[in-house]
């Protein structure tokens, strides 16, 4: 059978007056699903958070608009209540929203407080799942949570919680206790106390690993003990976002090589323009799209 030279995107139903809440993957825009280059290709308005590639918004039409609206460690809580509302107005405008999210929406992503607050308006919602960045950033620095022999279970908990919640409700040493392999999101600013807590129970020899920018061409990969961790990530001067990694699972991918990101977009400069649409459909590039200027 003869390969086609080029893919092209699926049609989807993108109704007026509806939002669709978007998964961008963990980072690099070649682990963007052909399922969301369709909707943005087909948005009035993208809503993209800071985590986002903005190399994705080159498949959203040139009139369209784009809004940022990156959330940072000690932001108001009230800027989700300001995102919500946006989506909501621009809807209610009979505009195509697409809401661009990085890694999957609903894996600590607010995606579903989104869709159950424009479902409670009427708006019509279509939810395109996106590699999360715990399983995609792990890939690619050659860490599997699970390995036949090694770790059969895994937890993931976020190393920053909502303000509005008050008290933490992760119970971090008793997942430390039950599961194998232990995965914590957005782990960097509290990296100190999280480790604390870990080590009461694993132990300070225990390997961790930590994961900046996984899946993206700035990955950097850092495994060390877990009593050795904090400060190797300062000496290394770690920023977000990072992903903790604490178990057996931690020291594998040490024999495999350095799990370096690999792919079409080795930098961060892209290639081609997306070809035009024809006909409903669009042609994926060969190399990477170019960078969107800011809108």
């Amino acid at each position: 059978m003869e390969r086609s030279e080029t893919f092209r995107l699926p049609r989807v139903r993108f109704r007026r007056g509806s939002v669709a809440l978007v998964g961008g993957g963990p980072g690099a825009p070649d682990l963007l699903s052909l399922r969301a280059a369709a909707y943005l290709s087909r948005a009035d308005c993208v809503v993209y958070d800071r985590l986002s590639d903005r190399r994705m918004l080159s498949w959203v039409p040139r009139g369209a608009e784009r809004r940022y609206v990156g959330k940072r460690p000690g932001d108001d809580p009230r800027t989700q209540e300001r995102i919500q509302a946006l989506l909501r107005e621009r809807a209610s405008r009979s505009l195509r929203v697409v809401r661009l999210k990085g890694g999957d929406p609903f894996v600590y992503g607010r995606g579903f407080e989104e869709l159950a607050d424009l479902s409670r308006h009427g708006i019509p919602v279509e939810v395109v799942p996106g590699i999360s960045s715990v399983t995609g950033g792990l890939a690619s620095a050659r860490i599997p949570p699970v390995h036949r022999g090694t770790a059969s279970t895994f937890a993931v908990f976020p190393g920053r919680e909502a303000r509005e919640k008050g008290a933490s409700t992760v119970r971090l040493e008793a997942l430390a206790a039950a599961a194998d392999t232990l995965i914590g999101v957005m782990a960097l600013e509290r990296l100190p106390v999280l480790v604390e807590g870990l080590r009461r129970v694993r132990g300070g020899s225990e390997p961790a690993a930590l994961v900046e920018a996984g899946g993206t061409a700035h990955q950097r990969v850092l495994r060390a003990p877990l009593g050795r961790l904090v400060e190797a990530a300062r000496r290394r001067k770690f920023a977000p976002p990072v992903l903790l990694v604490v178990g057996p699972v931690a020291a594998l991918g040490a024999r495999t090589g350095r799990g370096r990101r690999s792919g079409p977009f080795p930098s961060g400069t892209g290639g081609g323009k997306p070809a035009r649409r024809s006909g409903g459909a669009r042609a994926l590039p060969r190399r990477g799209p170019r960078p969107p200027g800011d809108a």
